[in-house]
Order: structure tokens, then C-alpha cells, then sequence
């Protein structure tokens, strides 16, 4: 499945468009920027997700084609590893195949955001010192 749609937002209209590409176990979701449109020259970033046995992959990337030239530089790369791992909530309650506005891409991209840092929170929370308990005394 494949999807474009241009940015709804007031500046960008006309000059930024939205990709979802979902097949399998991976989904693409590209936001391509054409800033002198209809001219060639475009800025694509770029995030790839995908699910190998127990590990989610984000893979964040920058693609330019200019008259200066072309090239590619990744980003970032998170992975996170969980056993018996159940599909994210994200692919789930956002399906891929339903993102059809810049606010559903709003959306999708903060709930990646949030499962992330639950699991952070929760692979580090073992670890951290316990806090005392402290009891607050109430004064007449």
C-alpha cells in the first residue's frame, strides 16, 4: 500500500507532501519538501520502521536531489528488543493503511514517540534507587 498527500498546513501547501508506504513487517513514512516547485529540486526525510523477530526499528533518514547534487545521510537508529513481543500500539490504533492527513501523521509520530520512552522508563525504572518514603506531619 502507498499513499501521497500534500500538507494541509498554510505555508507548506504546494510544497510538501506526505508518503506511507506499509507492506509486511515495514512502513515508510516520508515528508518531501520541494521548496522552488515544480523545479526537481527536493529534500526527503524519511523514517522506516520495521519489525524483525523481537526488535522495532526506527530508522530516520535525509535524502536530497538538488542541482548541486544528490546524496543520503542517515539520521538516527533506534532499535528496542523486547521478547514475547506483542505488536506496538501504534500500528495497531493508527493503522499505516488509515494515515491520510498531516494531523493522523501528527498523531502516529507522537504515539511512536511515547512508546519509546514507556519502554525506556520502564527497561531503566528496576535500576534506579529506590526513594525513601517520607511521611509529611500535619501541625494544628
Amino acid at each position: 500500500m502507498r499513499k501521497r498527500f500534500e500538507s494541509n498546513e498554510k505555508v507548506e501547501r504546494g510544497k510538501v507532501f506526505y508518503e506511507v508506504e506499509s507492506y509486511e513487517d515495514v512502513v515508510t513514512i516520508r515528508r518531501i519538501e520541494l521548496p522552488i516547485y515544480p523545479h526537481g529540486n527536493s529534500v526527503t526525510y524519511k523514517l522506516n520502521i520495521t519489525i524483525v523477530d523481537e526488535d522495532v526499528c526506527f530508522e530516520t533518514f535525509m535524502e536530497r536531489q538538488s542541482w548541486g547534487g544528490t546524496g543520503s545521510e542517515r539520521i538516527a537508529t533506534i532499535c528496542v528488543s523486547i521478547p514475547k513481543l506483542e505488536t506496538p500500539f501504534f500500528l495497531i490504533e493508527n493503522n499505516p493503511h488509515k494515515l491520510s492527513t498531516v494531523e493522523d501523521i501528527k498523531k502516529f509520530l507522537y504515539d511512536i514517540v511515547d512508546w519509546i520512552s514507556d519502554t525506556a522508563i520502564y527497561t531503566i525504572d528496576h535500576l534506579l534507587p529506590k526513594e525513601e518514603e517520607t511521611k509529611q506531619e500535619i501541625t494544628p
